[in-house]
């Protein structure tokens, strides 16, 4: 494979055309990038920067399992990183990226280990990923110089705007400003993951073909406070279906009820206030609209099994843990409390 100069230190810094259009790439078109559905379709995938970094990995983080739905990306600029993921091994050293696709996976990196790290959600409404789980890609730097150019300008911006913050950006106040400027950049970004996926052969693990009606029911839901009550009723007569039909075209399209949609948002909304917060117990069920702290803990625990404070305390315990789950840790930063000020309610 022809390999290509190294980015320079002016088009890292510009992600984008003196215009403000995204850079094109000089990547042909293959037979997975040429594959289509309605636009409406692309548009109710659920996109979101998850966190940016560049820097040393911490003792506490060299030698983790994790397991979460996020897409990590790892350029190594010192040191190395085996990692081990759907059954099978990796090792990537300086210069190589390693992507991993969500799900569980172990990680070793050496002591010296330095990288830069895009983490980002890339998902269906039902939960599922946009690329398949894979065993972890491991690719030359110079071969992909768009993810490198790309991906500082996210780090460098989350850095400049959120100095004080560890590892999740969903949760962290800013303004319409930053989130702008955010929602700018990363674009830029996908377009370069989306070309190292076609490269590899790695296409959509499937396109959707959904009902427009199911699409608005989505759209709906996805802006639904969480914490006021939801009515079946008004939803189906909105969209101008029965609740029976509007719950059958859902289960068809997504695998899901609207309630059960509806529930797994609260629940991902709790895990990561509880992960990556110190918002107490009482305050995150009252929030998320339960009028008793004893209600809450227990649609919590049925969820999860276990308490609301026992998720909490159990994710910092688990962190320290080389071999045993930790959702919601980063790769080289254990998930300290941020103040309130800092912290975003849902």
């Amino acid at each position: 494979m022809r390999r290509s100069a190294p980015p320079s230190r002016e088009a890292i810094e510009s992600p984008t055309s003196a215009e403000g259009s995204p850079v094109e790439t000089d990547v042909p078109l293959t037979h997975a990038t040429r594959e289509v559905a309605p636009f409406q379709d692309w548009g109710c995938l659920h996109i979101s920067l998850v966190w940016a970094y560049e820097g040393l990995v911490r003792p506490e983080g060299r030698h983790l399992t994790l397991e979460d739905s996020y897409i990590r990306c790892w350029l190594i600029r010192k040191g190395s990183v085996t990692v081990t993921a759907h059954g099978e091994r990796r090792e990537a050293n300086v210069g190589q990226w390693v992507i991993l696709n969500g799900g569980r996976h172990t990680q070793d990196f050496t002591d010296d280990a330095r990288i830069l790290s895009v983490k980002f959600q890339l998902t269906w409404p039902n939960g599922e990923s946009l690329f398949p789980r894979l065993p972890p890609l491991v690719i030359d730097s110079p071969e992909y110089p768009e993810l490198e150019r790309t991906g500082v300008p996210l780090m460098r911006l989350v850095k400049r705007h959120f100095p004080s913050a560890h590892d999740y950006l969903p949760q962290l106040a800013c303004s319409l400003e930053v989130y702008f400027r955010v929602q700018h950049l990363l674009p830029p970004w996908l377009l370069a993951f989306r070309q190292v996926m076609a490269r590899n052969s790695v296409v959509p693990s499937r396109l959707m073909v959904a009902d427009s009606r199911s699409l608005e029911a989505v759209r709906i839901l996805d802006h639904h406070p969480l914490g006021t009550r939801f009515s079946e009723g008004a939803l189906a007569k909105k969209i101008g279906l029965s609740r029976a039909q509007l719950n059958r075209i859902l289960t068809r399209d997504f695998s899901v009820s609207t309630r059960t949609y509806l529930e797994r948002r609260k629940r991902e909304s709790a895990c990561e206030a509880l992960l990556h917060t110190d918002i107490s117990v009482k305050e995150l069920g009252y929030t998320l609209g339960f009028r008793h702290v004893s209600h809450f803990c227990a649609w919590f625990k049925r969820l999860t099994r276990s308490t609301p404070s026992e998720f909490r305390l159990g994710s910092e315990t688990r962190v320290q843990i080389a071999g045993k789950p930790a959702k919601g840790a980063i790769e080289g930063l254990s998930p300290r409390r941020r103040s309130r000020s800092s912290a975003t309610r849902s």
